[in-house]
C-alpha cells in the first residue's frame, strides 16, 4: 500500500516537473525564435539602408538651424521657425518624429516616443 502510494506520488511529481520543463523549453524556443526574427530584421534594415539617403536627408535637416545661428540676423528665422513648429499638431510632430526615427533606427523612435510632450 505504501508502495502504490509513493509510486503515485512519485509519477505526479514527475508529471508536474516534465509539464514544467516542456514549458522552460518552449519559452526558450519562443524567445530564441524572437531574437532571430529581430536579427534578420536588422539585418535586411541594414542591407537597404547601403542605398539609401534618409539618415543623410535627416542630419542635413537637423544641421541647418545649428548652422544658422552662427549667421548675424538668423537666430531670429530659427526662433520663429520653432515657435511655428510647436504650434503643429501633435500627431505631424509625432510622424516627424517616427520618420527620424526610422531614418536612423527604430529602437531610438521607440524610447524617444514617450519623452515628446
Amino acid at each position: 500500500m505504501i508502495m502504490s502510494i509513493l509510486g503515485f506520488a512519485g509519477d505526479v511529481i514527475k508529471t508536474v516537473s516534465n509539464g514544467w520543463l516542456e514549458e522552460k523549453k518552449t519559452t526558450k524556443l519562443v524567445r530564441l525564435q524572437q531574437i532571430k526574427d529581430t536579427s534578420n530584421w536588422e539585418a535586411l534594415q541594414s542591407k537597404a539602408s547601403i542605398t539609401s539617403w534618409k539618415d543623410e536627408y535627416w542630419t542635413i535637416v537637423l544641421s541647418i538651424p545649428v548652422i544658422l545661428a552662427f549667421f548675424p540676423g538668423m537666430a531670429e528665422y530659427i526662433a520663429a521657425g520653432f515657435e511655428v513648429i510647436s504650434q503643429m499638431p501633435a500627431w505631424y510632430r509625432y510622424c516627424v518624429v517616427m520618420a527620424i526615427g526610422a531614418a536612423f533606427g527604430v529602437k531610438l523612435t521607440k524610447g524617444f516616443i514617450g519623452k515628446v510632450k
